[in-house]
């Protein structure tokens, strides 16, 4: 998390000159040469996953809605970093040195100063988001766990009723457990040697309480946003291996090479595979969508979750190290690299839809290279579908003819 307060950086810090120097200067390569390309194409990438993902053809299932929310969260954590890590320390960064070297504050950077009024604000939105975002990843792992485990049922369960209930309840509970932090930092206003009024930002006495920090930022802390989603992740996504394992078993036994008739599982769907007649009888009639129940899109969320622990773990650790050396240099040196790992998880996860989404790829090539396909653009696709609609009806019309011929010779 970042610092409470961002004008007093001297004095937060039991380090010498050149140390706080060290840092200056990481934050800026890193935030502003590194992390804001990186942030910039994530908000492109997902804008364009949310309007892939809300394609008529794709926004009727369960995974790909909470995809799609994943997407927003993941654009409201691009912007954090954008306006408070990258421009933040591209704009203010001469404050910032001269900060270093000047133990008294004698005017402070305008955007420095917006920063200190609106955080207070920012703040709990920012991490809100940012378990929002956890807990949709955990959402969708769930989900796809339940079609994996109850491919027959998984239908009546996730529901689109169900999933825009459990987003809607994942924000909730996001937002209640956030709900302290709007009350964690205040602004006030000061006058510069200058005569120039700016913000400051501190902390308050609810945010400075013992009760406050032991929930808050240690225990509460490591227990909701990293603790309790990384083992529910963990659990879920070895019980969804073991389960395509022992499905892909299950499947070999039943397609026995010696069997004079084979039994076939496709899909959800259980049928009976006669060599004779060359036919399958299916003796289940619930069927399940075969895109729901297409293995790639459950490896998908796999590599999902696993771009997540890869980049969120280090966080993790550092948090955990965090509540008992916070003012230490190589604290300080690290969080820039780790909030770098969670921007690339921000944005990583377009690039694994399209390698295991073949729907997406497709809905992705008609709206970036067919417009006349595409129905978000509502006159062009009218007109085509129109067009397509007289082709069909002139070519059925063309195939009646020799039959009414026909029958007007015989009468």
């Amino acid at each position: 998390m970042m610092a409470n307060t961002t004008s007093n950086y001297s004095k937060i810090l039991d380090l010498t000159d050149e140390e706080k120097l060290l840092i200056v200067n990481i934050r800026l390569y890193v935030y502003g040469w590194i992390v804001l390309p990186i942030a910039i194409i994530g908000l492109i990438l997902n804008g364009f996953t949310i309007i892939v993902l809300l394609h008529p053809k794709m926004r009727n299932f369960s995974t790909n809605v909470y995809l799609t929310t994943l997407s927003i969260a993941n654009m409201a954590c691009l912007l954090n970093f954008i306006f408070l890590y990258s421009l933040r320390y591209l704009v203010s960064y001469e404050y910032f040195i001269i900060n270093v070297y000047q133990p008294v504050i004698t005017d402070i950077h305008p955007y420095e100063s917006f920063i200190n009024f609106i955080y207070g604000i920012w703040s709990p939105i920012f991490t809100t988001f940012q378990l929002y975002a956890i807990y949709l990843t955990v959402a969708v792992t769930v989900d796809r766990w339940i079609y994996v485990t109850w491919p027959l049922r998984a239908d009546s369960i996730c529901t689109m009723k169900n999933t825009f209930r459990t987003v809607i309840f994942i924000f909730v509970f996001c937002f209640t457990y956030n709900l302290p932090r709007w009350f964690e930092i205040e602004s006030f206003q000061q006058v510069s040697i200058t005569n120039r009024t700016y913000y400051q930002a501190r902390t308050t006495k609810f945010g400075n309480h013992y009760i406050f920090n032991q929930i808050m930022r240690r225990y509460g802390y490591l227990i909701f946003v990293y603790g309790l989603p990384f083992t529910i992740l963990l659990c879920i996504n070895i019980g969804i291996v073991k389960q395509m394992i022992e499905a892909k078993r299950r499947k070999k036994k039943l397609l026995g090479a010696n069997d004079p008739k084979k039994l076939l599982i496709k899909n959800g769907i259980k049928c009976e595979f006669d060599k004779k007649k060359k036919r399958q009888s299916v003796f289940r009639s619930n069927i399940v969508s075969p895109v729901k129940l297409d293995p790639k899109i459950t490896f998908m969320v796999i590599a999902v979750v696993l771009a997540f622990f890869i980049c969120q773990f280090p966080y993790l650790v550092l948090n955990i190290l965090a509540t008992a050396h916070a003012n230490k240099k190589w604290f300080h040196i690290t969080k820039p690299f780790c909030d770098l790992l969670a921007a690339i998880n921000c944005c990583v996860n377009f690039i694994i839809y399209c390698f295991f989404g073949h729907n997406f790829r497709e809905i992705a090539k008609i709206i970036l290279f067919n417009p006349s396909m595409n129905p978000y653009n509502r006159a062009l696709y009218l007109k085509n579908q129109m067009e397509l609609a007289q082709k069909l009806k002139s070519s059925y019309t063309q195939s009646e003819r020799p039959s009414s011929h026909y029958k007007q010779e015989h009468v």
